[in-house]
């Protein structure tokens, strides 16, 4: 949404960098969570501090316990995405999205083969 400028605000701006900042803190906590540097209350405590609701800062952190590597995988992937489009979608955002969402669910390494092939 900010790369085609859909939200481009100053309030849009500041709850896009909200959102990256709570993804930021998801992935740190996921594994940290893992690797043994926090237990689940220093992990919901880092959530709440982050903003999370204090009851479901310990949820979520319960959950991620259960879920190894769920955020860090949400997080590459963006990272890989924002990738994809950086290479192949200058040719328009739409032409972009619409090749994304024609090959359903797909992996990015078939992904970036079908995005070569359709936009050299």
């Amino acid at each position: 949404m900010r790369v085609t400028g859909y939200f481009s605000g100053p309030a849009d701006r500041l709850l896009l960098a909200k959102r990256r900042y709570r993804r930021a803190v998801r992935g740190l906590v996921d594994l940290d969570l893992q690797t043994g540097k926090l237990d689940q209350i220093s992990a919901a405590d880092l959530l709440a501090d982050s903003g999370f609701p204090k009851d479901a800062a310990y949820s979520v952190a319960a959950k991620y316990a259960l879920r190894p590597g769920y955020q860090v995988c949400y997080t590459f992937g963006l990272g890989r995405f924002l990738d994809l489009y950086g290479r192949y979608g200058t040719h328009g955002a739409k032409r972009f999205v619409e090749s994304v969402l024609s090959c359903g669910e797909i992996g990015f390494d078939l992904l970036e083969r079908v995005l070569r092939t359709r936009f050299g």
